[in-house]
């Protein structure tokens, strides 16, 4: 069969193949007929066609048993106790997986990476392979350091962090050191939302990563086309829109009326922000 899997993913004692592996009609055509043969044997020397018929009966209303010696042996041949099949993730916020459950009462594995256990369910969510070549360096921020970067959009305008123009740039000499991340091939790193990072290759090997995109929140909240989730947030748009506007009115008033209202309409925003 042209539909045998050629590379495969192995999550604990579970493993799970490419999308369209063995999913061919004729696996099932194949043990359909291979059942029906040896029933109709076993019934001619059994005398009776109980035997063969409770062979078909086997098979189920869905025909889900028929395939079942397959998917045992599949997983006898690589060493595990359950198989799964990948399928394209849902057209959801949340990219949900659809993983086909084929061997197994259920999709939960503990998986261990880099030195990390994780526990999921593949039915329902996606391990990354993270890096897969190559090296990098990636520098993190927390989010209150938006301001010592000078962040404008969704990226900052510092490009030489070692050496950068403080006359151009002077916030960031108040920025604190950032977290350091190296990442080897086989490695994930978790970027939480918000977070402001830079990211390097290193060494003389190609780099090659996959990278995991997803949303929590309602869908109103995103713009439909920010496939990646690097735009701000469209209620975030509207008050940085709105905080313009504010700032424009004021500009026209004289420095004191300017600083008097100026502080009256930030301490307000922090009472009401809970900040």
């Amino acid at each position: 069969m042209a539909d045998l899997p050629t590379r495969w993913e192995r999550l604990g004692d579970l493993v799970l193949l490419p999308a369209g592996s063995m999913a061919h009609p004729g696996w099932r055509r194949a043990l359909a007929a291979a059942a029906a043969a040896a029933g109709a044997v076993v019934g001619d020397g059994g005398g009776g066609g109980g035997v063969g018929g409770g062979g078909a009966a086997a098979g189920g209303s869905d025909g889900d048993d028929v395939l079942l010696p397959l998917w045992r042996a599949a997983a006898e041949a690589l060493g595990v106790e359950r198989l799964a099949r990948q399928a394209p993730v849902a057209n959801t916020g949340t990219r949900d997986s659809r993983a086909l459950l084929l061997l197994g009462a259920d999709g939960w594995v503990a998986h261990r990476e880099g030195g990390v256990l994780f526990r999921l369910d593949v039915t329902r969510c996606m391990f990354s392979s993270g890096n897969v070549a190559g090296t990098k360096r990636v520098l993190l921020w927390p989010p209150a350091c938006h301001d010592d970067l000078h962040v404008s959009g969704s990226s900052s305008p510092i490009v030489h962090l070692r050496n950068p123009d403080l006359g151009a740039y002077p916030r960031f000499a108040s920025c604190p050191p950032p977290l350091l991340a190296e990442l080897s091939p086989g490695d994930v790193l978790f970027l939480p939302s918000l977070w402001l990072h830079n990211v390097t290759a290193t060494g003389e090997a190609m780099s090659i990563s996959v990278n995991a995109f997803w949303r929590h929140l309602p869908a109103e909240c995103y713009h439909k086309k920010d496939l990646y989730g690097n735009r701000d947030l469209v209620q975030a748009e509207a008050a940085d829109k709105a905080a313009e506007e504010a700032a424009a009115q004021l500009l026209s008033l004289p420095p004191h009326y300017r600083a008097f209202y100026g502080a009256r309409l930030l301490g307000r925003l922090q009472r009401q922000l809970g900040l």
